[in-house]
């Protein structure tokens, strides 16, 4: 998805807005299917002696991107242009009921030369860091479409709350 934006007014802008995802459905059995997602959203002003404009920063969190994180809190100091969102399930079902076991993961940097500090990355518990994590379990109910309640938690990076509930109709992805 893109979008161009003007911003009309003395401090006139210009924004290009984009968002691309890719999901893969993989199947490990009859009942059982591994469901990824990777989100990537990015956005940029095209005047460059213009700032971009708050409802332009890129913010994730919450049930969209991260469970187990309050929505809009993974965020960029002065503004986000770019995130990343990883998203994997693993999804048991019987009949009309669903086991999901979840592992969400996500940032949002300033700059993207921010992002290209990974090179520099030597190890595991490096890359863990740069990325806010959300994990937990879901059940599933379906009745032509499937009801869902998912039970996350975060990786500490929510002090407020580490432990979130939600309920929605349809997949997460």
């Amino acid at each position: 998805a893109g979008l161009y934006a003007i911003e009309l007014g003395r401090r006139a802008t210009q924004i290009l807005d984009g968002d691309l995802e890719v999901r893969h459905y993989r199947p490990l059995g009859r009942r059982l299917v591994w469901a990824q997602s990777l989100r990537l959203v990015r956005v940029a002003s095209l005047r460059q002696d213009r700032g971009l404009p708050r409802p332009y920063w890129k913010e994730l969190g919450g049930d969209g991107s991260v469970r187990g994180i309050e929505r809009n809190t993974i965020l960029a100091v002065d503004g986000g242009r770019l995130g990343i969102n990883l998203r994997n399930e693993l999804r048991a079902r019987y009949r009309d009921f669903g086991l999901v076991l979840f592992w969400d993961r996500a940032n949002v940097w300033r700059y993207t030369r921010d992002v290209m500090k990974w090179k520099n990355i030597t190890s595991f518990k490096q890359f863990m860091l740069l990325m806010v994590d959300g994990y937990g379990v879901g059940l599933r109910y379906t009745m032509g479409i499937p009801f869902r309640v998912d039970f996350a938690l975060n990786d500490g990076f929510d002090q407020s709350n580490n432990f979130w509930v939600y309920f929605s109709i349809g997949q997460a992805f």
